[in-house]
C-alpha cells in the first residue's frame, strides 16, 4: 500500500496542471531565440562565446511575459542589460565573499516583493539572482576570453539577441487564436455524445476535459475586451462561448438521464451520433475557417427519434410499455433537440466569424506598477506574507550560499539556485516543487551525463540543444517537473561546450540540487 500511495505521488508530480496545454509555437520560438547564439559560436570556431550569448538567451526568456511586441521587446531589452550587469557583478564578486553574499540577498529580497517594489522588478523575477551566481560560477573558472567584461558583454548580446528574435519571430496575435480555443468546448460535447450514443460510461462521468476547455476558451475571449480589445469582435464572440456553455450543460443533463429505453435506442443513437457529427463540424470550422466538412443531417435523425417516441407513447397508454421508461424517453428527446437548436445557432455564429478568422488583434499592454514608497511600507510588516516569504526565501539562500562557499563544494550555486525555483509561500507547494526540482534533476542530469559522455562534437550539441529547448519551453506550461527534465541537461549541455567531457559534473549539480531543495523544504517548513 505505501507502494502504491509513492507511486501516486510520484506520478502527481508529472501530472499536467488544470486547463494547461502544450505552448509548440512558443517552444519553436524559443528554440531559434535560445539556440542560435550556441550554433554560430560553433560556426565561427567559437563556441565558448557561443555558450555565453546562449546563456544570456536562456535567462532572458524567463522575463518574457508577453503583451503587445512593442513593450514586450523593450522589457526583454531592459532584462537583458540587468542580467549582464548582474552576471558581471558576480563575476567581479567572486573572490569577495561578503559583496556577492550582500549582492544575493538584495537581489533575492527584491525578486521576492515583486510588485509591492516596482512592476520592471516583478517581471525580472529571480533571473538577476540567477545571472549573479552563474557569474560566480563563471568567475571560478575564468571568463571565455580572459577578462570579465568580455563575457558579461556575450551574455548581454545573448539577451538583446532574444528580445530582437522574439519580437521577429513571435506571430501577431489574431481572432483565429480564440475561434481555435473556442472549438474546443464543442469538440468535448461531441466527444461526450459520443460516448453517450456508444453507451459508454464516460459520457456519464468526465467532466475533467470539458469545463477545462471552456475555461481556456472564455480566457482567451478576454484579449477581445478591455482597453486593448475589439469590442465588435467581442459582442461576436461571446454568445458562441454562451452557446458552447449550454452544450457542455445539456450534454452532461443527457448523460445523467442514462441508457435510452430499447424501444427508441436505435433512433436515439443515431440521433446522437448525428449532433456529434454537428459539433465536430462546428469545432473544424472555427478552428480551420474554409476547411470543415458539410454538417450532418441532424433533421431526420430526430424526427425518426420523434416517431419512436410516439409509438412508445401509444404503447405506454394500452398499458404495453411502463410510464417511467416514456418520461425518460421523453426527457432524451427534449434534450437532444435542445442540443440541435443550440447546435443550429452556434453553427450560425460560427459561420459569421469564419470570415474574420486573420483580423489581428491588438491586446492591451500591460498595468505599470511604478514605485510608491506608501505601498512598500505597508508591504514591508510582519503581517504581510509576502514580506515575511522574503525574508524566508532571502535568509535561506544566503545560508545555504555562505555553507557551499565555506566548504568549497563544487557547483555550489545550483543549491543556491534550487532554493529559488523551490521555496514557495505555502509548504505544500514547496514541498510539490522540491519533489518535481529532484526528480526533473535526476532524471534529466542522467540523460545529460550520457550525452556528455557520449558527444563531443560542438555542432551535435547546438542540434541537440535546440531541439531540447523547443521540447522544454513547449511543455512549460504543463508541468513544471516537464520543464526540469529538460532545463537540466539544456543548462548542463551550454556548459559542456566549454568543459567538453565533463560528466561528473552533472552528477554533482544533482548533488547540489538535491541539497538545496532540502534546505528549501527545511526553510519553508
Amino acid at each position: 500500500m505505501r507502494r502504491l500511495r509513492g507511486w501516486a505521488w510520484l506520478s502527481g508530480l508529472f501530472a499536467p496542471a488544470e486547463g494547461s496545454r502544450p505552448a509548440a509555437g512558443a517552444g519553436l520560438v524559443n528554440g531559434v531565440a535560445v539556440g542560435l547564439p550556441l550554433l554560430a559560436g560553433v560556426v565561427v570556431g567559437d563556441p565558448e562565446a557561443g555558450a555565453l550569448a546562449c546563456l544570456g538567451a536562456y535567462v532572458a526568456a524567463f522575463t518574457n511575459k508577453g503583451g503587445p511586441r512593442r513593450q514586450r521587446t523593450a522589457g526583454l531589452a531592459v532584462a537583458g542589460v540587468v542580467n549582464a550587469l548582474a552576471f558581471c557583478a558576480g563575476e567581479l564578486a567572486t573572490g569577495l565573499f561578503p559583496l556577492a553574499l550582500a549582492l544575493l540577498a538584495w537581489l533575492v529580497f527584491l525578486a521576492a516583493m515583486g510588485e509591492a517594489v516596482h512592476g520592471t522588478v516583478t517581471r525580472l523575477g529571480t533571473m538577476p539572482a540567477t545571472a549573479l551566481l552563474a557569474g560566480a560560477g563563471q568567475g571560478a573558472s575564468g571568463p571565455s576570453d580572459g577578462t570579465v567584461l568580455g563575457a558579461a558583454l556575450l551574455v548581454l548580446a545573448g539577451g538583446l539577441w532574444y528580445a530582437t528574435a522574439t519580437g521577429l519571430l513571435t506571430p501577431a496575435p489574431r481572432l483565429r487564436s480564440v475561434l481555435t480555443a473556442a472549438a474546443e468546448p464543442y469538440r468535448e460535447a461531441d466527444r461526450r455524445l459520443v460516448w453517450i450514443a456508444a453507451g459508454s460510461d464516460r459520457g456519464d462521468s468526465d467532466h475533467t476535459s470539458a469545463v477545462p476547455a471552456l475555461r481556456r476558451a472564455q480566457q482567451a475571449a478576454l484579449a477581445l475586451h478591455g482597453p486593448g480589445g475589439e469590442e465588435g469582435l467581442a459582442a461576436r464572440v461571446d454568445p458562441l462561448l454562451r452557446q458552447a456553455a449550454l452544450l457542455v450543460d445539456l450534454t452532461a443533463a443527457l448523460a445523467q438521464t442514462g441508457p435510452p429505453p430499447p424501444p427508441i435506442r436505435p433512433q436515439f443513437t443515431a440521433a446522437a451520433q448525428a449532433l456529434a457529427g454537428y459539433l465536430s463540424h462546428i469545432a473544424r470550422r472555427l478552428a480551420h475557417p474554409g476547411h470543415a466538412t458539410a454538417p450532418a443531417d441532424t433533421a431526420r435523425a430526430l424526427k425518426e427519434l420523434a416517431l419512436a417516441c410516439d409509438a412508445m407513447r401509444s404503447r405506454t397508454a394500452l398499458g404495453q410499455e411502463p410510464y417511467a421508461m416514456l418520461a425518460r424517453a421523453g426527457r432524451q428527446r427534449r434534450l437532444l433537440e435542445r442540443i440541435h437548436t443550440a447546435a443550429l445557432t452556434a453553427h450560425r455564429q460560427a459561420g459569421a466569424l469564419a470570415a474574420a478568422a486573420s483580423t489581428r488583434l491588438h491586446p492591451a499592454p500591460p498595468r505599470k506598477i511604478g514605485f510608491d514608497a506608501a505601498r512598500l511600507r505597508t508591504a514591508m510588516t510582519l503581517s504581510s506574507s509576502s514580506y515575511r516569504h522574503a525574508l524566508r526565501v532571502t535568509a535561506v539562500c544566503a545560508a545555504v550560499f555562505i555553507l557551499v562557499t565555506v566548504m568549497g563544494l563544487p557547483h555550489g550555486e545550483w543549491a543556491t539556485l534550487a532554493v529559488l525555483r523551490v521555496l514557495r509561500p505555502q509548504y505544500g507547494a514547496t514541498l510539490e516543487r522540491a519533489g518535481q526540482r529532484i526528480a526533473g534533476n535526476l532524471i534529466g542530469g542522467t540523460c545529460a551525463a550520457l550525452l556528455i559522455a557520449g558527444v563531443t562534437d560542438p555542432a551535435v550539441l547546438a542540434v541537440l540543444l535546440f531541439a531540447i529547448i523547443s521540447a522544454g519551453f513547449t511543455l512549460r506550461p504543463v508541468n513544471y517537473a516537464f520543464w526540469v527534465v529538460f532545463g537540466t541537461p539544456l543548462v548542463l549541455l551550454i556548459g559542456d561546450v566549454a568543459q567538453p567531457g565533463d560528466w561528473a559534473s552533472a552528477l554533482e549539480r544533482i548533488a547540489m540540487t538535491v541539497l538545496g531543495s532540502a534546505a528549501a523544504l527545511l526553510g519553508g517548513y
